[in-house]
């Protein structure tokens, strides 16, 4: 049996083992509202900077004293840090200060909608941010400040002012799934790295003034869903390795100056929303994507294509057929929300050829001229 008096000197070495220990790794309180004061500070430059007194919600902001993970917009984690800003539509105004650096918890920033302008600022030490959404701002600069973001997952900076070009460094940020900078001023061609993101699901760089030909490494985004390249001043032909991405559903390359032949995107098993219009593209229409339900070829009158395909009927809103020949495709007219067939040049075998399809349709078509229909089309 061990004496009593061994059992209590074991007792007391055991205190001075476990004070020790926590001496060693303990974070005192004092150290975490430290942490927490210097991340506040930050909020508070914020509120400064960007007209905090004309927020649309200014809960906590205004009162320096509060805790700041119950301020509008702020989440925060356990240590406490900021982990979240959502401020979209908060009427903030002027330019993001520096120190937003010191945020080095957050995961999300969430200022779209706004009036901000100016530059991105840099993200060096914000490593965890995962999604940086700045839709509808008026920031002009500052792309390049995103490529330390090694972890960002969701970039939204569509409808702000970028010029310039897409820098190469974007084509670093292997944890991408979602890209999105369209409607901006963007210029020069695309980075042939970007075919290296094989983990995008996204890509949207539509509404811009990017150039030069889209690039065959394209074939690299294996993941990609939707693809939005419309809207900009490409020129050459549609690359044949678009046709292998099997995951794409959405493909515009609407409004370009696109020649040469479209190739055949039959195997395309997802697509289902298909817009090449207004380039100037000949087809060889075989077979529909099995999964087409939208389908713009407008704006594309230099091209033969044989007989019609009862897909081109159903599908892509209706026909213009040459006046020499019912089996010459020389246009086809997108009517959203609405299928009917529109005559572009009168012949004696018109009515011949739409007998095909039943009577109702040359019926239909006989009543259509002086008729029209304007419907926003989506790109």
């Amino acid at each position: 049996m061990v004496p009593k008096e061994v059992h209590e000197d074991f007792g007391r070495s055991m205190k001075w083992i476990v004070l020790a220990l926590c001496l060693l790794f303990h974070v005192s309180p004092m150290d975490g509202q430290r942490l927490a004061e210097s991340e506040k500070n930050t909020l508070l430059s914020l509120y400064e900077s960007t007209g905090g007194s004309s927020w649309a919600n200014q809960t906590g902001w205004s009162s320096p004293n509060s805790d700041p993970c119950t301020w509008f917009g702020v989440t925060c984690n356990g240590i406490p840090s900021i982990a979240s800003l959502h401020l979209n539509g908060n009427n903030l105004t002027g330019q993001l200060p520096p120190s937003l650096v010191n945020l080095t918890a957050m995961t999300l920033l969430d200022l779209r909608f706004n009036a901000l302008q100016g530059q991105i600022p840099t993200f060096s030490n914000t490593s965890q941010l995962s999604q940086l959404i700045l839709w509808g701002n008026n920031f002009t600069d500052g792309l390049s400040n995103l490529c330390v973001l090694s972890q960002v997952q969701i970039i939204t900076l569509r409808s702000n002012s970028f010029s310039g070009s897409i820098p190469d460094c974007l084509c670093g940020l292997t944890s991408l799934l979602s890209l999105d900078i369209s409607t901006n001023f963007l210029t020069g061609n695309l980075p042939l790295c970007l075919g290296a993101l094989s983990g995008l699901i996204k890509l949207d760089l539509s509404t811009n003034m990017l150039m030069g030909e889209i690039p065959s490494s394209f074939s690299g985004l294996t993941n990609v869903e939707t693809l939005n390249l419309g809207s900009n001043t490409f020129v050459g032909s549609v690359p044949v390795a678009l046709t292998s991405l099997t995951s794409l559903s959405t493909l515009s390359l609407s409004s370009n100056s696109l020649t040469g032949t479209l190739p055949s995107f039959e195997n395309s098993t997802s697509l289902e929303y298909f817009v090449v219009a207004s380039n100037s593209l000949s087809f060889v229409l075989g077979q529909a994507p099995p999964a087409v339900g939208t389908c713009d070829l407008s704006g594309n009158l230099n091209f033969y294509c044989g007989e019609i395909p009862e897909w081109v009927l159903s599908t892509c809103g209706g026909v213009c057929v040459d006046k020499t020949s019912p089996y010459i495709l020389v246009g086809v007219i997108f009517v959203y929300s609405a299928i009917f067939l529109v005559i572009l040049f009168f012949s004696d075998p018109i009515e011949r050829f739409f007998a095909r399809f039943g009577s109702s349709q040359v019926d239909f078509v006989r009543g259509l001229f002086g008729r029209r229909k304007s419907n926003k089309r989506r790109q």
